[in-house]
């Protein structure tokens, strides 16, 4: 298996999964549940996504499954948490090596949290105290 991936992404990227801490085989097993859940993000199984995406961001801290995590959020109408996990990827992306973020997926980012802004709404509350 490690001669697989070093192979497809080069040594460069066995050097970067060994400094995560993280066996091949483990970030292969990653690859699949993150594959799985996209499938149930297009089938709007949101539950289903949000769990293996929280599986496989166990293993490898992707921020590219932040992103998804955020859109299944929105799907689930959690507009808070969704913004949260953009919020998160938009701040761990520029330090993520071991593989590219999607060509688009930060513009797509910063545009979902404009929205998700837009449907959030701030209350404050102040109360009197009377005293006994």
């Amino acid at each position: 298996m490690a001669q697989r991936l070093e192979k497809k992404f080069g040594r460069e990227f066995m050097d970067r999964l060994g400094k995560m801490g993280c066996s091949p085989s483990r970030y292969v097993y990653a690859l699949k549940l993150t594959k799985l859940g996209l499938d149930k993000l297009v089938d709007a199984q949101y539950e289903d996504a949000l769990f293996l995406f929280k599986k496989a961001y166990g293993i490898v801290k992707s921020p590219n499954l932040l992103f998804y995590k955020g859109m299944t959020l929105k799907g689930m109408g959690r507009p808070l948490k969704s913004r949260e996990e953009f919020l998160r990827f938009l701040y761990y992306y520029p330090r993520w090596q071991l593989t590219k973020v999607i060509p688009g997926r930060i513009e797509r980012a910063k545009k979902e949290i404009a929205w998700l802004e837009s449907q959030l709404a701030t209350l404050r509350v102040t109360t009197v105290d009377k005293g006994d």
